[in-house]
């Protein structure tokens, strides 16, 4: 008898992690599912550029002021991580995709007015700059299938050497 109970108990246990094993595998399978399906364009915040980088599987690199002000921040999707410096400005990289078009976002009014755009060739790549003189609120590129934009906010502006160190840093 005591055999039989020791039998029963042995075979209990074995199902019950079995049974447990195969509830790990398919709620591993569901997370795996919901992360493969979500949206692109969903944006999070995050605090460290690492946490940022993790989350949407390309690295930016980046300077680390933006007219005088530290990264205060990261938003990213699995398409596109912006850096925002405080008030001053944001330095985004988005992932362009022949067929999901990514619309630019934060398009200001010299980008959109070509006597405000300048022509700049930078480390072999052409560099759109808005603005006029040495006064320059933003610059846009592609390259190696990424869009980047840098873009100063309230009004701010740096020079054309100022823009061209921010456009060098950023990769």
């Amino acid at each position: 008898m005591k055999n039989k109970k020791a039998l029963w108990t042995i075979i209990f246990v074995v199902l019950a992690a079995m049974v447990f094993a195969v509830v790990l595998i398919l709620a591993k399978g569901v997370d795996r599912t919901a992360e493969e399906t979500a949206d692109p364009f969903e944006s999070k915040e995050f605090d460290s550029l690492d946490e940022a980088v993790k989350y949407a599987e390309f690295r930016l690199e980046h300077s680390d002021r933006l007219n005088g002000v530290q990264a205060t921040g990261y938003v990213c999707s699995k398409r596109k991580i912006v850096v925002r410096f405080g008030g001053e400005g944001t330095i985004s990289k988005t992932l362009i995709d022949e067929d999901d078009a990514v619309p630019s976002e934060g398009t200001s009014e010299a980008e959109t007015d070509p006597a405000q755009t300048e022509e700049h060739v930078i480390d072999r790549v052409t560099v759109l700059f808005y603005g006029s003189g040495d006064a320059f609120t933003a610059a846009r590129w592609t390259d190696n299938g990424y869009e980047y934009a840098i873009t100063l906010e309230s009004g701010g502006n740096v020079t054309g050497a100022d823009m061209t160190e921010y456009v060098k840093a950023t990769r």
